[in-house]
């Protein structure tokens, strides 16, 4: 199978100018064509067309250094969002991101999953009131991160060892909220997510270290599914042959020694209150959280050694990591056979509804395509 790009195919002009506009809040028509290299009455044209759609409007004139003012422009992000849905086993993450792919709400609810019309009106009705005076017709759609392994097409759940369901269809949400759905795996959201974050990466593993463990492998900016859409099934590589059972009914896999629920299960289950008493000194703690990295340092380097890439940590330790990335560099560079140094390591940029941030994206970027 042929890798998948979710950040579209290459580009109009039409929708780097739209990008562009975005980005930028306030322009001229001049500074759009100097920007994109075109002529003033291209620039001009495309204005038109995105004051049409609600994505532009004029706001007032810029100081003039002689001759006529040029008119002022403004971007308008609002003028659509999306929905992403962070769903797991305990709960729900959601957020509502403007054109930018800046979330403008946020919400976390305990809603433990089951595959019930009980469960998808619940997860509706909490889509409702995140956007309750928002206008319904500027919903683009609902973009749902799963922990398991997504349809190429993103409307089916093909198979989910942390949720207990097979060939989930989106339909099963889109009816209940009303509103387009499409599915992505969550560790491909988190790396939508920091990829949008950051232009500059191209080649990297997003380590997702959650209730359960996997990663996203970027290539060339583009998300890398494998034959059987598993590539990134990091979590059930072997750690320890023989070691501890895994949830998955094999034993040794690496997410037996890299979940989040190793740390919180100590702190009934609050992962805030175990790096709270850590950094406070908890002895009993420590330990639980030395061996922890010894874990993890093994299966960075792992992850080094077959992709040389970098490894941006996420997930819900991910954004607790980054006081810890000295000692684990440490750890990780022991094991190198060819760098000295383990910089390659770094820490997500978005320490909190990076998935739902990144399913929302989906439908963000499928709009500008359409431009």
């Amino acid at each position: 199978m042929e890798a998948v790009n979710l950040f579209g195919v290459q580009r109009s002009r039409s929708v780097q100018a739209a990008a562009w506009i975005l980005e930028k809040g306030c322009f001229s028509t001049q500074e759009l064509a100097n920007a994109l290299q075109v002529s003033t009455p291209t620039a001009a044209g495309w204005l038109r067309r995105l004051e049409e759609e609600g994505l532009v409007r004029a706001s007032g004139e810029f100081h003039s250094t002689g001759g006529r003012k040029p008119r002022a422009w403004k971007a308008c992000p609002e003028a659509r969002y999306s929905v992403g849905a962070d769903i797991t086993p305990r709960r729900v993450t959601l957020v509502a991101a403007d054109l930018t792919g800046q979330a403008v709400r946020t919400a976390v609810h305990a809603l433990p999953f089951s595959r019930t019309p009980a469960y998808f009106q619940a997860l509706a009705g909490h889509i409702a009131a995140l956007c309750a005076d928002l206008p319904a017709a500027a919903l683009l759609g609902v973009g749902v991160s799963i922990p398991g392994i997504v349809s190429a097409e993103g409307d089916m759940v093909l198979y989910s060892h942390a949720l207990s369901v097979q060939d989930m269809c989106a339909q099963e949400i889109e009816e209940a909220a009303g509103a387009p759905c499409r599915m992505l795996n969550d560790a491909n959201a988190g790396c939508i997510a920091e990829v949008r974050a950051d232009a500059s990466l191209r080649d990297v593993v997003y380590l997702s270290l959650s209730d359960s463990v996997g990663s996203a492998i970027l290539i060339d900016r583009r998300l890398r599914p494998g034959r059987n859409l598993r590539m990134g099934e990091v979590g059930h590589t072997t750690l320890f042959p023989g070691g501890r059972p895994c949830y998955c009914g094999k034993t040794g896999c690496m997410d037996a020694y890299c979940r989040a629920g190793l740390l919180h299960a100590h702190t009934g289950g609050s992962l805030p209150e175990f790096f709270r008493r850590l950094h406070a000194g908890d002895a009993a703690l420590g330990a639980v959280w030395e061996l922890y990295l010894d874990h993890l340092a093994v299966a960075l380097n792992n992850l080094r050694m077959l992709l040389d890439c970098d490894v941006i940590l996420g997930g819900y330790v991910g954004r607790f990591i980054g006081d810890a990335l000295p000692a684990l560099r440490r750890r990780a560079a022991l094991r190198n056979t060819f760098e000295p140094e383990a910089d390659y390591i770094r820490a997500c940029v978005y320490k909190r509804e990076a998935a739902a941030l990144g399913a929302a994206t989906l439908w963000l970027e499928e709009f500008l395509l359409t431009l």
